[in-house]
């Protein structure tokens, strides 16, 4: 996955959910931040987009579950 599909993925999230978020690289336990709204890299939820790549979002936990259906989706 490259830099501008991720920040398609933010930027998809951030217009249909209206949520801040960042996307980052993920190393076992230790996420570390690509791109995004730095600001939120300290979210309440982190949500895996594939094995290499996953979101830290600071939303409501309902709207958690809708998130990661819309990742699936694609």
């Amino acid at each position: 996955m490259c830099r501008e599909e991720l920040e398609n993925i933010v930027e998809d999230i951030h217009n249909k959910f209206h949520v801040e978020l960042a996307v980052c690289e993920v190393f076992k336990r230790r996420w570390s931040y690509i791109t995004g709204t730095k600001n939120y890299v300290n979210g309440r939820y982190r949500i895996n987009i594939d094995e290499k790549y996953g979101i830290i979002v600071n939303c409501e936990e309902q709207d958690v579950e809708k998130i990661k259906m819309h990742i699936k989706k694609g």
